[in-house]
């Protein structure tokens, strides 16, 4: 028997990748309260949740009585120690999103479109916590 990963274990390790390799500048203020960019703070620990999933009709081999997931919904939680700016990590996302080819056990390829972003920061100058960014993904699904 043949082991296939699973496209969620594929998914988890592409948002991985993407999080481990990032640049995250860390943000200070000056006293006049501007932001300042500084050296690259590492995550302090992300996780990835899937929370929807869309079927449908397979647009290919209709004559088939099956439904088959058309797209995912993800969300990808990073948190830091200190506050840190997000925009190069986001752009990269918006600009490369990843992409899981087809492949001999995979059918689909799958590409995470980023939908949306929450962000909590810790108070000016008082940083008792850090940045906390949770992102939306729809992860869509080719046709089989």
């Amino acid at each position: 028997m043949v082991f296939v990963e699973p496209y969620a274990a594929r998914i988890h390790k592409a948002l991985y990748a993407r999080v481990t390799q990032a640049t995250f500048p860390l943000v200070t203020y000056d006293e006049t309260s501007c932001m300042q960019l500084g050296e690259g703070e590492p995550c302090a620990g992300f996780r990835t949740n899937m929370v929807a999933s869309a079927f449908g009709t397979p647009e290919r081999n209709r004559q088939e009585d099956r439904l088959e997931r058309t797209s995912w919904g993800w969300l990808l939680i990073i948190k830091f120690n200190r506050e840190v700016n997000l925009e190069a990590f986001e752009a990269s996302l918006l600009q490369d999103p990843p992409r899981l080819p087809r492949d001999a056990t995979h059918d689909q390829q799958a590409t995470l479109r980023l939908e949306d972003a929450r962000y909590t920061n810790p108070t000016q100058n008082q940083p008792a916590t850090g940045t906390e960014a949770v992102y939306r993904f729809n992860v869509e699904l080719t046709p089989v």
